[in-house]
């Protein structure tokens, strides 16, 4: 494949790593704090492909890779480990949240031209704050990624709020990932349904509860990206709008919040889209549709995906030079502040 010129950089938001020596101290931390994951069927997981752990564990293999799709710059990122942690473990999530920071940080160091990363944090137990505050200020994280969810809580769960204070006052913006196991999943299926559709599912019910609590109301300037073009999203729009009009939720508690606005209306506003996993040009013209071009960025979840497949569905688009450029590039520059912009300073 024939590489984009330097004035039209190719950024991919959405990547994963874990090097052996992350493994290994990873290990240390008690299995007992952790969930227990549902083993998938035995014909599941013979049929399934597997990453080579050469590519998933060796970023030089990775940036080569990388530079072979013509992509410039990769956003690494590494949520999911803590969605698996039992609720309520205390400060130890802060320790594993500091242990994935440091470990990325680390191998960013090693490509610092090509690589950068996103920091993780669980907002669900204390010193949460801090750590982010010292991932992006210390560790030059450009960001941060959250999961979807926590054992069961959802980000709409009042119980975060001075996080989502905080993430506003650091005009930071957030990456959303499903965890690699959402605990309401069946414990089998006939089907790899897990990786087709209870993830995405994950993804769909969260921003939904946020908007229609009114987490973008409380906190306007909020910034979420959300991954796989929406996760499915965008077909839902008019039903979640027309719920609203409707007054359906005209029962809720009355402690409960409410959204001020069509829940449409925070799409292309608060919330973005990136395009890892989507292997669809329908679906991402229809994102372009919604979201808007300066609200859609490019991501391949490469490793578990390929890059060049992904990188070649967005070049064969009818796009304008400007929203080729968004997409690819811009969007994601802007957002995360990768050309080394100043973040603002905290201020709660």
């Amino acid at each position: 494949m024939q590489s984009f010129s330097a004035s039209s950089p190719i950024i991919d938001i959405h990547r994963h790593v874990a090097n052996p020596r992350f493994m290994t101290t990873l290990a240390s931390f008690s299995r007992e704090l952790f969930l227990e994951e549902p083993p998938a069927p035995k014909n599941v997981q013979e049929e399934i492909p597997r990453v080579q752990p050469s590519t998933f564990s060796d970023i030089d293999v990775q940036v080569q890779a990388q530079d072979q799709a013509g992509v410039a710059k990769g956003v690494l990122s590494n949520a999911f480990l803590l969605a698996n942690l039992k609720p309520q473990v205390g400060k130890v999530a802060g320790e594993i949240a500091a242990t994935v920071n440091d470990d990325l940080a680390t191998v960013v160091s090693k490509h610092p031209s090509k690589l950068d990363f996103l920091a993780t944090v669980h907002p669900f137990e204390p010193g949460c704050i801090e750590e982010a505050d010292r991932s992006l200020t210390k560790l030059g994280a450009k960001g941060l990624t959250l999961c979807t969810s926590y054992a069961g809580r959802w980000l709409d769960d009042r119980t975060i709020d001075p996080f989502w204070e905080y993430v506003q006052s650091r005009d930071v913006a957030i990456f959303l990932h499903p965890p690699i196991t959402p605990t309401w999943l069946p414990l089998s299926d006939t089907y790899p349904m897990q990786e087709m559709l209870y993830r995405p599912f994950d993804v769909m019910t969260t921003i939904t509860r946020m908007i229609f609590s009114g987490v973008f109301d409380h906190y306007p300037r909020l910034k979420i990206v959300l991954p796989f073009a929406g996760a499915g999203i965008m077909n839902l729009l008019g039903r979640l709008d027309r719920s609203y009009r409707s007054g359906e939720t005209a029962l809720l508690p009355e402690d409960a919040g409410m959204c001020q606005h069509l829940p449409s209306t925070y799409m292309g506003r608060n919330v973005y889209v990136e395009l890892g996993l989507s292997f669809s040009p329908t679906t991402i013209q229809q994102a372009i549709q919604v979201f808007g071009s300066d609200h859609v960025l490019f991501g391949t979840d490469y490793p578990v995906a390929p890059l060049e497949e992904q990188l070649m569905i967005v070049k064969q688009l009818e796009l304008s030079s400007t929203e080729r450029e968004q997409i690819l590039w811009k969007n994601s520059t802007d957002l995360f502040r990768l050309n080394g912009q100043p973040r603002a300073t905290q201020t709660r």
